[in-house]
């Protein structure tokens, strides 16, 4: 079953990266995590256009290589060869040359509509496969979860808000859904940190939600993989307590009725406050005296 943007229909859908992404309903962008939080900064944050980023890009496409696999992952990601300086050249300048130029525009050409991933990336992207591999509870729930990358599609009932969610993987008969991170430190510490800072709490909670509400399955478990993208590529899972959980969904509503009221007042203004704030110092700025 396709999603029909004019007559939704609440489910569990199997749909591309890029369809999931672009996802409007009556005219409305359909909001995920990654929409919503941007209210954090200001509500005119949330309809800019999304510049692709360099981390952004590894993100999707480890992913992909991790969930897909290679015949998926070459579908929509090429990696950048290596053109080899001939022979008598300056290696220098090589790339500056046009016979270089010349070659890296047909390569462009011949993979016209791939996202193509630096050599380095490539790298990382092969090396956090083979660290998740070695650690057994991370390879088991890959190797054995077999549904990856369902979106899950609702309307909120609070505020009439259409929503998504798209765990990595999803076993709601086990009552329990996996995502894969790749974070600079995987350290129980600076996970938790992440959490907060990327939302992945509010991403975990509307996840349990949407297969709550669309499927009826009370998911009792979200488990994070996470990857670090340096060596030795340390590999950690982490179960997100219920208090993270109550968290996200407290926040994602938070972020659900500011986007009501900028729909209905058809402004997305480019600020937080209308008045003015107090800045006060910070407690670790103060000298023992004053504390």
């Amino acid at each position: 079953m396709n999603f029909d943007p004019i007559n939704p229909v609440p489910g569990l859908y199997d749909m591309t990266h890029n369809e999931y992404h672009s996802l409007v309903v009556h005219g409305h962008t359909v909001m995920g995590r990654s929409i919503l939080m941007k209210h954090n900064d200001c509500p005119a944050s949330v309809i800019l256009k999304e510049e692709q980023t360099a981390a952004m890009l590894r993100g999707q496409a480890f992913h992909s290589f991790i969930l897909d696999g290679f015949e998926a992952f070459f579908k929509e990601f090429i990696v950048l060869p290596e053109i080899p300086c001939p022979e008598g050249q300056n290696p220098r300048g090589w790339k500056n040359t046009n016979e270089y130029k010349g070659q890296m525009k047909d390569f462009m050409t011949a993979n016209e509509g791939k996202a193509v991933i630096p050599n380095d990336m490539w790298d990382i992207l092969i090396n956090g496969q083979i660290a998740i591999d070695n650690h057994p509870f991370a390879r088991h729930l890959i190797s054995h979860i077999k549904t990856k990358e369902q979106s899950a599609i609702w309307q909120d009932e609070e505020t009439g808000i259409w929503c998504k969610a798209r765990p990595d993987m999803s076993a709601p008969e086990s009552q329990v859904l996996v995502d894969v991170k790749m974070l600079k430190n995987v350290s129980e510490y600076a996970v938790n940190n992440d959490i907060r800072s990327y939302g992945i709490d509010i991403q975990a909670a509307m996840s349990t939600d949407a297969y709550r509400i669309v499927a009826g399955h009370e998911i009792e478990t979200f488990l994070l993989i996470t990857v670090c993208p340096t060596p030795p590529y340390r590999v950690e899972v982490y179960e997100l307590d219920s208090e993270w959980i109550t968290r996200g969904r407290s926040e994602y509503h938070r972020l659900l009725r500011i986007e009501k009221s900028c729909i209905e007042a058809d402004s997305w203004p480019n600020y937080q406050n209308a008045g003015n704030q107090v800045l006060v110092i910070p407690g670790y700025l103060k000298t023992w005296e004053e504390r």
